[in-house]
This record gives C-alpha cells, structure tokens and sequence, in this order.
C-alpha cells in the first residue's frame, strides 16, 4: 500500500475531520443527547494522534476546545476547558431530573 497524499493533504484532512468531529460532540451536548464513552475515547485518542503527529498543537487545541464548548454549550462550559490544562475532553450536560421512588 502506497500513500500519495501529500503531507499538507494529510494535515488539512485532520483538520477537516477534526472541526466535524468536534462539532458533532458539542452539538450533540448541547441538544442533551447522550455521549457514549465509545464515541469520547475515540475523539480523544483522535485528538492526540493529531497532537503527536504534529497537525495541531495543545495551544491550538485548547483554543478550539473553548471555542466549541462556548459555542455549543455556553461560558459555564468553556470555563471547564479554560481552567483545565489537560487536553481531555468534558461532558456538559445538565443532570437528569431523578425523583425518590417510594
């Protein structure tokens, strides 16, 4: 198996498939459906590939992840990725009403 693509090629797909990726993630929070833990560890491990493959930085990573979680789901939620230096990824979903069975 031989791969043309070029590095520039390979970079600009990451970054493509990274945006829709990151997206999907926060869109999908912010209309309160459920992240399987599947799906986060999956981004995650995506995440760092890039990060190691050096197609994005942690800066530039951080950057993104505060600007989707503002976008998607409010200041509260970008604050989360503000103060933690880590780059991981948080689900912020409002907690389900429980009421006490009787």
């Amino acid at each position: 198996m031989t791969l043309n693509a070029s590095a520039g090629d390979a970079s600009a797909n990451y970054l493509f498939q990274l945006e829709a990726r990151l997206k999907s993630f926060f869109s999908d929070q912010s209309q309160g459906f459920d992240i399987p833990p599947a799906v986060l560890y999956r981004l995650e491990g995506f995440i760092e590939a890039g990060v190691v493959s050096g197609f994005v930085t942690k800066i530039e990573m951080r950057d993104r992840l505060i600007a989707f979680a503002e976008h998607y789901t409010g200041a509260d939620s970008a604050m989360v990725y503000r103060s933690d230096d880590r780059i991981i990824l948080h689900v912020c979903m409002p907690e389900a009403p429980v009421y006490p069975s009787t």
